[in-house]
């Protein structure tokens, strides 16, 4: 019998063991998918097997509902995010209204439904690593 935690954990450990096998570099200076939204520098690298890295450089004054609603066309964004904030501040907006504040250093996990925008004087630098279809960044 299995208990939930090592259910959880179980998918995390079959990914974790196909992906420990291989070894792969690529540079953020050559990326996959480079969408074009305004206030924003975003790189995806596909690093195969579904998985893609992505640095997201976003200017101060960038707010997902008015750079990237207006091409995407839904209410908020769907996408799921998993990363880093390396520089700056930001502010992240749930549909239910949930708001929450990162700063430099802090680590994410933002699902599906959230509008997010920079409140820092310097803009922000973010890396996210994604198994998400929907993730904007690499389309």
């Amino acid at each position: 019998l299995v208990t939930g935690v090592q259910t959880c954990a179980l998918p995390i450990l079959i990914v974790w063991s196909v992906y420990m096998s291989k070894i792969i570099k690529k540079s953020f200076s050559n990326p996959d998918v480079k969408p074009d939204f305004p206030k924003v520098d975003a790189r995806t690298l596909d690093m195969g097997d579904g998985v893609k890295v992505s640095k997201v450089v976003a200017e101060k004054g960038w707010k997902w509902s008015e750079c990237v609603k207006p091409t995407v066309g839904t209410d908020s964004c769907q996408a799921s995010h998993i990363g880093v904030l390396a520089k700056g501040t930001m502010t992240v907006r749930m549909d239910d209204g949930t708001e929450m504040n990162y700063e430099a250093g802090d680590a994410y996990m933002i699902g599906p439904g959230h509008d997010a925008w920079i409140t820092s004087e310097g803009g922000s630098e973010s890396y996210e690593v994604s198994f998400d279809k929907a993730d904007i960044w690499h389309k």
